[in-house]
Formats: structure tokens, sequence, C-alpha cells
């Protein structure tokens, strides 16, 4: 079971909650006064109401007047096209075999040694950047178009890239703010996997780190 069924009375991490906005700042690129940028700022701002937000703060960070959250969103029609995540999308939260990651129709057209190669890394998250909230009957369905023929789902996801804050002066603690906010919540599993695969997604370490820390 994915969400709860006795949800708390308190904020929690991967609540699914409304009514928050979200602004994003997009520049052209940074004003560097410090070396001489006199050049005036170019930006804007986008600012939207999501329908639905998840909470991406930890729950004991929930407080003190802010929260981090992420916009929930329609799911790509393009992770249909893998039977592996067709079947249950929520394997994408999931550490899964190389092969499983791609549709067999591309796993199939890899060289030899790109498929050892990643043979090799060994079970691991694909779409690390994702995590997929399975369907609800409280969360609405919508048409995904695709190629193949267009269909009613009710699935979503997170994208961590799309992490933002919010200052909001009725969230004092988890439990003291605004719950009527709350519209889903996890199960303790499902936090379990949440937790682990975002943890995943900021721990990663780059190759060129690698190779420093392997000759150190």
């Amino acid at each position: 079971m994915y969400y709860a069924s006795q949800p708390s009375q308190a904020l929690r991490f991967g609540d699914i909650v409304c009514g928050f906005v979200c602004a994003t700042p997009d520049i052209d690129r940074p004003r560097l006064e410090s070396v001489g940028d006199t050049l005036g700022p170019s930006f804007s701002v986008l600012v939207s109401h999501a329908r639905f937000s998840v909470i991406l703060s930890p729950c004991c960070s929930i407080g003190d007047k802010i929260i981090s959250l992420a916009p929930l969103t329609q799911i790509l029609p393009g992770l249909l096209r893998n039977p592996y995540f067709s079947e249950d999308l929520t394997r994408i939260n999931r550490p899964m075999e190389p092969q499983q990651a791609v549709a067999p129709e591309i796993w199939d057209k890899l060289k030899d040694t790109e498929k050892q190669k990643r043979l090799a890394n060994g079970v691991a998250y694909a779409l690390v950047d994702n995590f997929i909230f399975p369907p609800h009957d409280l969360l609405p369905k919508y048409v995904l178009q695709r190629k193949e023929g267009n269909i009613e789902v009710n699935s979503y996801m997170v994208d961590f890239r799309q992490i933002f804050r919010v200052t909001c002066t009725k969230i004092v603690t988890a439990a003291n703010s605004p719950l009527d906010a709350k519209y889903l919540e996890l199960s303790v599993p499902a936090r379990k996997e949440l937790r682990e695969k975002i943890g995943a997604y900021f721990g990663r370490t780059p190759q060129e780190d690698l190779q420093v820390i392997a000759t150190a």
C-alpha cells in the first residue's frame, strides 16, 4: 500500500499537499557586479500555482516557516514504452537490473561493450531524478497522449530537480501547520522508498571525483 489509510495530524515528508505557489526565477546569466559587470539584471520570474505539490523537507525539518516542495506532475508518456515500467510504474522508485531500465528494443540495439559496462554496474536506480506516485481515488485522472494511442491515467511523478522553497508563517512545526493543505500521506514503506531515492539523487559521486578518490 503506497498511501496511509489513516494520515497523521502533521505534515510529513512525501505528503501530497495543495494550495502552495511556486516562483521560479529565469536569468540570462549571473550578474557579477564584484568583477565589473555593470549591465542591469535580465531576468523573469515564473509564478505557478500547481494543483498538487509534494513535501520534500525531512519530517524533522518542517517548521520555522520554511518548507521544501516539488510540483506533482503528469508522468512522461515515454515511461510506458518500457514494459517493465508499464506493468508497475513504481518500479522506477526502486533499484533495478540494467536491462530493465530501458525498453527491450533499446537494450537489443546496444553494443556488447555498452551492455557489459552497464551489467558491470549491477543493480542501480534508473531515472534517478524522478519518483512515481501511483494511482489513488483522490488523484484526478488525465489523458496521456501517445503515438500508440491516448490513455487515461492517474499516476503522477516528482522531479527532484524542481525542488523549491516556500516560506509560510503558518508552518511553525510539522504538527502546527495548515493541515487542511494535506491531501494524501505516503505509507511508511513508500516514504522509506522516497527517502532512499532522493538520498541517492543527492548522494551521487561524479566520475571525476571518483578518479581523485581512487588515487588519493
